[in-house]
């Protein structure tokens, strides 16, 4: 009895799962009905395609010569940026460099203009060191140049020079050969007698 009912119970669970299995098997009837449509579309679309791929390999190769073009202009362009900047550059160095030039010109101008200034100030400063040393130092005496013939001697004085001059010695020449000097001649040494500074 106890097996009758459980054959009982799995008949009763075939039954139920029989309706989905026959929905089942309808989908999969229906499916196979529609395969070779599906086969025809899908052989179709591979047709599409296989048109398709020569179109896409020119697209492709457009592409790429664009790229390339874009590319080389992007070069040039480049390039030509390079060089404007470079002689940008350029003309500032030169710039720099004709102001440094300028700046040397007036530093070694006004060094000059200030080794000259520092000369002329003390060529100055010595020259007027000389002259005040000049005005402070005592001058010189002047010899006074005076005569012999405006020396005048008192007759004793006079009358012993002349007894000196002519006194002759034997080895000496007779007084009548010996020049005659005379203290009245023009040409006669002149006496220096240096002027006393307290008569000045």
């Amino acid at each position: 009895m106890r097996k009758c009912k459980t054959i009982d119970a799995q008949i009763g669970r075939l039954l139920e799962s029989l309706p989905r299995h026959h929905e089942g098997a309808q989908g999969l009837a229906r499916q196979l009905a529609l395969l070779p449509d599906t086969q025809r579309q899908l052989a179709a679309l591979r047709a599409e395609a296989d048109g398709l791929q020569p179109a896409l390999i020119a697209l492709d190769r457009v592409y790429g010569e664009l790229a390339a073009a874009i590319t080389c202009d992007n070069a040039s362009e480049l390039e030509q940026q390079e060089s404007e900047h470079r002689q940008a550059r350029l003309s500032h160095y030169e710039q720099l460099q004709s102001a440094m030039d300028a700046q040397y010109a007036d530093t070694v101008r006004d060094a000059a203009q200030s080794r000259a200034a520092n000369a002329q100030r003390l060529f100055q400063r010595d020259l007027d060191s000389y002259r005040q040393g000049q005005a402070v130092r005592p001058r010189p005496r002047t010899p006074v140049s005076t005569p012999v013939a405006a020396i005048v001697l008192p007759p004793s004085s006079q009358r012993d020079m002349d007894d000196f001059f002519s006194d002759v010695s034997a080895t000496d020449e007779p007084r009548s050969e010996r020049p005659q000097h005379s203290l009245q001649e023009d040409d006669t040494p002149s006496v220096a007698i240096l002027e006393d500074e307290d008569f000045e």
